[in-house]
């Protein structure tokens, strides 16, 4: 931009010099101007492209990433939810287990109170027989 702010002031320049007499050197120096403005014109549209295209790649590069990062990141949420399952499955059956554990322990006290019970009366009954004679 400064090269082209100096070929203005070159162009201007070059007019005034028309203006004194030397219309011939200045429509040459115009035409030369004119030359280097379009030469530095195409190479600010190259730079500019170019930076363009390499800034395109970078937007490329970087959603590629994003689209890995949450490939990954479903994956991840796919595995802790599978885990989640598995964990909430072992405790139902841990708790299925706890109550039939309960259930065999009431049914074995209940077998061991009908036992006590036996012989609590077999003994009765027997100090009852021994107290008659």
């Amino acid at each position: 931009r400064a090269k082209l702010a100096e070929q203005g002031l070159q162009f201007e320049a070059a007019l005034t010099d028309a203006k004194s007499g030397k219309q011939q050197e200045a429509e040459a120096q115009i035409e030369e101007l004119k030359r280097r403005h379009a030469d530095e014109l195409a190479n600010q549209r190259a730079a500019s492209s170019s930076e363009r295209a390499t800034l395109q790649e970078r937007i490329a590069i970087l959603e590629e990433e994003a689209r890995q990062s949450q490939s990954r990141m479903s994956a991840d949420h796919a595995a802790v939810q599978s885990q989640m399952e598995a964990l909430q499955q072992q405790l139902r059956d841990a708790a299925d287990a706890q109550k039939k554990l309960e259930q065999q322990h009431q049914a074995a006290l209940a077998a061991l109170q009908g036992q006590l019970a036996e012989m609590t009366q077999s003994r009765d009954a027997e100090t009852n027989k021994a107290s008659v004679l």
